[in-house]
C-alpha cells in the first residue's frame, strides 16, 4: 500500500515538472515554433516565467495522448523526407 502511494506521488511530481518549449517540442516530436503556435492558440496549456514560455509535463503528455491515433500513429508527427541536407 505504501509503495503504491509513493509511486503515485512520484508520478504526480513528474507530471508537475516544468518544461521549456524545446523540451516539450522534443517530447511531442514537433518543432519549437509549433509549440509556440499551439500555446498561443490554446491547444496546449502554457504559462510565462518572465519572458520565457513554460509548460507542465502532464499537460504535454495529455496533448500527446490526444493526438495519438488508435493505430499508434500521431496526427502531427514530424515527417521525414529523403531530401539531401543543406550542407551537401
Amino acid at each position: 500500500m505504501q509503495a503504491e502511494k509513493a509511486a503515485t506521488a512520484a508520478e504526480a511530481d513528474l507530471n508537475d515538472q516544468v518544461l521549456t518549449v524545446s523540451e516539450a517540442a522534443h517530447l511531442l516530436g514537433l518543432r519549437p515554433q509549433t509549440v509556440y503556435v499551439w500555446a498561443k492558440a490554446g491547444k496546449i496549456q502554457a504559462f510565462k516565467v518572465g519572458t520565457a514560455v513554460r509548460l507542465k509535463r502532464g499537460h504535454v503528455l495529455a496533448v500527446l495522448k490526444q493526438q495519438t491515433q488508435p493505430d499508434g500513429r500521431r496526427k502531427y508527427a514530424r515527417r521525414t523526407t529523403n531530401y539531401p541536407s543543406k550542407s551537401d
